[in-house]
Parts: C-alpha cells; sequence; structure tokens
C-alpha cells in the first residue's frame, strides 16, 4: 500500500531536485569545405603558384584545447552527480507505472488516494524525467570531449531544466496531498537558488576566457 501524504513527498522531492544539465553540430565544418571548391582554374599561371605557395605556408590557427581546470572541475563533478541523481529519479518515476495497485490508488475515482490531476502529473514527471536525464548525458558527452556547441547547448538546456522543473512543481502543488507535505513547502526555497544560479552560470559560459580556449574541438 501506499500512503498519499508520503507518496506525495516522495514524488515533489523528485520533480524539486532534477540536474543538469539533443546537440547540434557544427554547420560551418560542414559547410566551409563546400562553398571553398573551386571548379574554375585560374588562368595565369603565377596567380596559380601563388595559391599553392599560401596553402603550403599557412599555420593552422586554431591552439590546442586547455585542460578542465578552475571553475569547470566543479561544472565536471556536478554533471556527473547529476547524472546519476538524474537516472535515480527516473527509476523512481517509473515506479508508479510499474506498480499497477499505486497507479490504480492514485488514479481510479473512489479511491482514498484519488485526484484527476495524479494521472497527468506522473506522465509529465516520467517525461521531464526522461528528458531531463536525456539532455544531462548529452551535456557529460559534450563536455569531455571538449565539443565547441557545449557552451552554447548548456546555456540552451540550463533554463529548459529549469522550467520543467517549474512546471513539475506547479502542477504538483494542484494536488492536495502534495501541496500539503514538507518537502514542497522546502521546494520554493530551492527554486529561487535554481533561479540565481541561472543568471549566474548562463553569463559564465557565455562570457568566460577558459570556457572559449577549453571548448575548441
Amino acid at each position: 500500500g501506499m500512503h498519499p501524504t508520503a507518496n506525495s513527498g516522495a514524488l515533489i522531492a523528485r520533480l524539486g531536485r532534477g540536474g543538469v544539465e539533443s546537440a547540434a553540430g557544427d554547420a560551418g565544418r560542414y559547410v566551409a569545405p563546400m562553398l571553398g571548391r573551386t571548379y574554375m582554374q585560374p588562368e595565369h599561371p603565377e596567380l596559380r603558384r601563388d595559391q599553392e605557395v599560401q596553402g603550403l605556408t599557412a599555420t593552422p590557427s586554431s591552439e590546442p584545447p586547455l585542460k578542465i581546470g578552475g571553475v569547470l572541475i566543479l561544472v565536471a563533478i556536478g554533471l556527473i552527480l547529476s547524472l546519476v541523481q538524474n537516472l535515480g529519479h527516473l527509476l523512481g518515476n517509473l515506479a508508479p507505472f510499474r506498480q499497477v495497485q499505486v497507479w490504480e490508488r492514485l488514479t481510479t475515482p473512489g479511491s482514498t488516494a484519488y485526484h484527476p490531476n495524479w494521472k497527468p502529473v506522473l506522465l509529465f514527471e516520467l517525461v521531464s524525467s526522461s528528458a531531463i536525464l536525456g539532455l544531462n548525458a548529452v551535456a557529460v558527452a559534450l563536455f569531455f570531449r571538449k565539443q565547441r556547441v557545449f557552451p552554447k547547448f548548456i546555456v540552451i538546456v540550463i533554463p529548459i531544466i529549469f522550467i520543467l522543473i517549474l512546471l513539475g512543481y506547479y502542477l504538483s502543488g494542484l494536488i492536495p496531498a502534495v501541496a500539503e507535505s514538507p518537502d514542497y513547502s522546502k521546494q520554493t526555497s530551492v527554486l529561487i537558488v535554481r533561479f540565481v544560479a541561472l543568471h549566474v552560470w548562463i553569463p559564465y559560459f557565455l562570457l568566460s576566457e577558459r570556457v572559449k580556449q577549453t571548448f575548441v574541438t
């Protein structure tokens, strides 16, 4: 069996703690060779020779990437920990769907734990936790490969995850058993902290010189 209030606390605890963090490819890498190809040979031999010399003497402009260091070490730890945490959240959110009696108690009219919003909340929780885990996994892969797209990707992902958590918080609050739980009341301060952190991390990833010199591949 499952007490509705206890389940509500566990539910909102999972909804309120999302980790961070589909990556877009670098289109310029594929477009540049196509745009640089010419099908007309230069008519003047000296012009052709100058172009060949320039090609031989050109030096690569890209610098080798910096090692992951400084604040990025904290980012690396946070990404890994959140990946493990989000995997646990997803497995927990699958529980009502694996246990038929739990699902029926929450979604069957006439049941003591029934509320019409349980079904959409549980479905949203499952979808959002899956999306957050997927975004988190992509962020980890891009981060440790030092992909140039990582800063732009994480700047987009951070607010997306915040919005998913905020929406889950709102939807869960429509269920009295959840809204009255101690865990739910704590999530207000957690959301405020996340909102402040959002305004710290986004400028960091956009403006940091270390970030620019680390993610260059």
